[in-house]
């Protein structure tokens, strides 16, 4: 019991080192950044809470009836939770920046009982788990006085007394509600019950009652010394102090930072994002002079006036306990528009691209253009063509902007194939087929390695089943388009029109087993690709080796909307080039001799684009798998395109 006893000696002895230490200048040691504790966290049965001063850290309560004669905590965690702190323990001496512990066994916890008597004031401490002091606080009681006089000399012997509550029977006589008393920080507002309430929040309904003397607070915020002066008594001298002390601005729910005071031109000026967030600005608290009152409603939506194009007025008085009274103003500024940094799209996977006055939106393929949501404007445009926008640049200045939005087609980094949008005749030609004893085999001719894809034109070999000998070559270039591809085996690749029974040594038109194009909307003003090309002549002069690669743009009736062509009749290494799209041109695709779907339509660019035929060659004309038999003449005379020429592509990309 001694070591107990020797302990708490101690405790008390570092604890009033600890308090002596923080009491320099009337000022307390608090953990790091601000304590907003608030009335909802002192839980106090037998006794409500009229109104609770952050700067003089006193909150005011009265009894909830005429018996109640001890203030019961009801709950600590509240207090705890909003300080930080771990244990309260209850103060003897008045003075709330140095107390004296009453006593070290027995600290404040649920249920803990205090009489009231004749305390009119309660403090507290707050202590963390090293037994440091976190927060003081002192719970000030109504006092009963019986005269005006009495009330006089103990304003001029303590502030205390001064800030003190008065009772609620003078409160009806004086026609002053107990909620004004004691506080520079009172609220207008209701409470649940749709009474209001001076405890710096307001009730989700938004309304206010007014005071009638039945202890109900006014619409209104006002400050520790407003009650006294409502007391008729000529030895007080009522104050003419109207100060803004502090304040917090919260805009869309968020306290707002940057919100500038001006105490000479009476002006809270702020400067918002976006026009829309005008609706949601709220004074959230304010704390005035002693004795001065505002018609500010905290906690809700304030209305503001339009003063001009992009600035808004919301203006409130300032009350002095004399009743003298300044004019204020909450003055905002509102961009000319929407900010350009934060423009953007309700789409997953997209991204916005600004340079200079161009916006370019890119959104995944299959995004439908013509209905995507803008925001933060929340409205949808159609963007299949470009659309002209205002925004306002980092400088606060209105600008013009075009917006454009565009897709990219899968798999255009080429470390992978995309079957379902892109098509091959490698497949076929890894798959022999034999008839009429004669076998038709090859090899792939597509491959994807070190994300790069390769095309390579390759040899069709027909064979005798049972000798091996060959019999013909045909040459076929390697393909890789937007599409399908019908053909099965090198059999479909090396004979498309033969009805016979024995394979035929003739021309084979393999475009015949392919169908073009990919639904595709957007109007691309170009494309980008990296590649490599590896040439290996040949000896035809009317086809010679080349490779290609092109983009059509058509519209639903298979007219060429626009068209970029790109070709080359010498090796490349390490090619980065970007091709304009001709709109209203075919570039003379459609007399080429390449590769291309029949049917097609002369250009129209005033047509919608409906679908994109993308082509990849490494031979322009080896889609006419041409040769001859081996034995009658050298079948390389009539290959159209160089065996073993390849096109090595790494990326592509459409430019918008």
């Amino acid at each position: 019991m001694k070591l107990l006893k020797l302990a708490y000696c101690l405790m008390a002895w570092l604890l009033a080192f600890s308090l002596q230490a923080c009491s320099e200048d009337g000022k307390k040691t608090v953990s790091p950044g601000p304590i907003e504790i608030q009335s909802e966290d002192f839980d106090l049965g037998g006794f409500s809470v009229d109104s609770l001063n952050q700067e003089s850290s006193r909150i005011y309560v009265s009894p909830e009836n005429k018996k109640a004669d001890s203030l019961v905590f009801q709950s600590v965690d509240g207090i705890l939770n909003a300080t930080g702190g771990r244990y309260i323990y209850i103060a003897s001496s008045k003075d709330a920046s140095d107390p004296d512990v009453v006593d070290w066994d027995h600290p404040i916890e649920k249920g803990t009982s205090i009489a009231t008597g004749e305390n009119a004031e309660i403090p507290i401490v707050i202590l963390d788990d090293q037994y440091r002091v976190v927060d003081i606080w002192t719970i000030v009681l109504p006092v009963e006085k019986t005269s005006s006089s009495s009330r006089g000399a103990s304003s001029a012997s303590s502030s205390t007394s001064a800030e003190s509550a008065q009772s609620s029977d003078q409160s009806a006589a004086s026609g002053t509600s107990e909620a004004e008393s004691s506080s520079s920080e009172d609220v207008s507002g209701s409470s649940d019950s749709g009474k209001s309430s001076a405890t710096g929040e307001s009730s989700d309904s938004g309304e206010s009652s007014s005071s009638e003397g039945n202890g109900e607070s006014s619409s209104s915020v006002v400050s520790s010394s407003s009650e006294e002066g409502q007391e008729s008594s000529s030895s007080v001298e009522l104050s003419s102090e109207k100060d803004i002390v502090t304040f917090q601005i919260w805009v869309a729910g968020s306290r707002f930072s940057s919100a500038v005071l001006n105490a000479t031109y009476k002006t809270i000026s702020i400067d918002l994002d976006d026009a829309s967030l005008l609706e949601f600005v709220q004074m959230y608290r304010l704390t005035l002079s002693d004795g001065a009152s505002s018609d500010i409603p905290l906690r809700q939506n304030l209305v503001f006036q339009s003063v001009g194009a992009y600035n808004y007025e919301y203006a409130f008085a300032v009350t002095a306990e004399d009743g003298s009274s300044d004019q204020w103003k909450i003055s905002v500024t509102v961009p000319k528009g929407v900010a350009l940094n934060k423009f953007g799209v309700a789409t997953e996977d997209s991204s916005i691209t600004i340079t200079g006055n161009k916006i370019y939106v890119e959104v995944p393929y299959g995004t439908d253009l013509a209905s995507i949501t803008v925001l933060p404007m929340d409205t949808v445009a159609n963007l299949v063509h470009p659309v002209e926008m205002q925004f306002v640049d980092n400088t606060g200045e209105l600008q013009t902007y075009t917006v454009v939005a565009g897709t990219q087609l899968p798999g255009m980094e080429f470390d992978s194939r995309r079957d379902e949008f892109w098509a091959t005749v490698s497949d076929a030609l890894e798959k022999s087929a034999t008839v009429a004893d004669i076998n038709i085999s090859s090899s792939k001719n597509l491959d994807v390695s070190d994300s790069k894809m390769t095309l390579t034109s390759v040899i069709l070999v027909g064979k005798e089943a049972l000798t091996g000998i060959k019999g013909s070559e045909k040459l076929v270039g390697g393909f890789y388009y937007t599409g399908v591809y019908n053909g099965t085996s090198a059999l479909d690749v090396y004979d498309v029109d033969n009805s016979g029974k024995t394979p035929s040594t003739g021309n084979s038109d393999i475009s015949k087993d392919m169908e073009f194009g990919r639904p595709f909307v957007g109007r691309p003003m170009s494309f980008s690709i990296d590649y490599s090309y590896t040439h290996v002549g040949n000896s035809s002069s009317s086809y010679p080796q080349k490779s290609l690669i092109y983009v059509i743009l058509l519209s639903a009736d298979s007219s060429i909307v626009a068209a970029g062509v790109k070709t080359d009749a010498v090796s490349v290494n390490n090619a980065s080039v970007t091709v304009p799209l001709v709109y209203g041109s075919d570039e003379g695709l459609l007399s080429s001799g390449y590769l291309l779907c029949p049917g097609l339509k002369a250009a129209d660019a005033t047509k919608e684009v409906a679908f994109i035929h993308v082509v990849f060659a490494s031979s322009a004309y080896a889609h006419i798998v041409a040769g001859g038999t081996t034995w009658l003449n050298d079948p390389t005379k009539v290959f159209r395109g160089g065996k073993g020429s390849s096109l090595i592509l790494d990326s592509f990309r459409l430019n918008y």
